[in-house]
């Protein structure tokens, strides 16, 4: 666009100055009309056509440049634009990249964290089943120390008895012994 307009700014130039030259072309045969008099009357009339049409042909490239420095001006913009999109667009893309990378690393620490959890799970499930296997064995142990409890009782009331036999045996045997003294005696 900026080439294309400085070539239109090109032609504009030439075009005006062959409007200057052509001015001054119509005023030199404007006062050469006026030397010839009468004669040059209607050479007159064609050379201030001639000046009249240079003046437009000069008005006309003004209003080119004007144009074009207009284009030039909204081209410059438009680029300004152009690049602040890019750069806009560029952060954007850096943002995106930036969010994909944080998913990616939510995604990582969200598999992890379910891998451990089925770990815990296991675990528990493993602890759950040692916890029952300890409570069968303190049951286990209990009923046994009731049983050894209950022995114990027994023993001590067979040993009880035994005591009392033992004390009777005694008591008698002290009777046979003292009736054998007194006999003897």
């Amino acid at each position: 666009l900026a080439e294309s307009t400085g070539q239109i700014g090109q032609a504009a130039n030439i075009i005006s100055t062959i409007a200057e030259q052509t001015n001054l072309l119509a005023l030199n045969a404007a006062i050469e009309a006026a030397r010839a008099g009468e004669q040059g009357r209607g050479f007159s009339v064609v050379a201030d056509e001639v000046r009249s049409l240079a003046l437009k042909t000069h008005e006309s490239t003004d209003h080119i440049h004007q144009i074009i420095q207009t284009l030039t001006s909204r081209s410059e913009r438009a680029v300004s634009v152009s690049r602040d999109g890019k750069a806009s667009a560029e952060q954007g893309v850096a943002i995106v990249e930036k969010t994909r990378d944080a998913l990616a690393e939510i995604n990582q620490a969200v598999s992890m964290i379910s891998n451990m959890t089925i770990e815990m799970s296991s675990s528990v499930e493993e602890q759950s089943n040692v916890a029952e296997h300890i409570n069968e064995q303190i049951v286990g142990i209990a009923d046994g120390a009731m049983e050894t409890k209950s022995a114990s009782e027994k023993a001590l009331a067979a040993s009880k008895t035994l005591k009392e036999t033992i004390t009777m045996v005694n008591s008698v045997i002290d009777r046979f012994q003292t009736s054998g003294k007194t006999s003897t005696n």
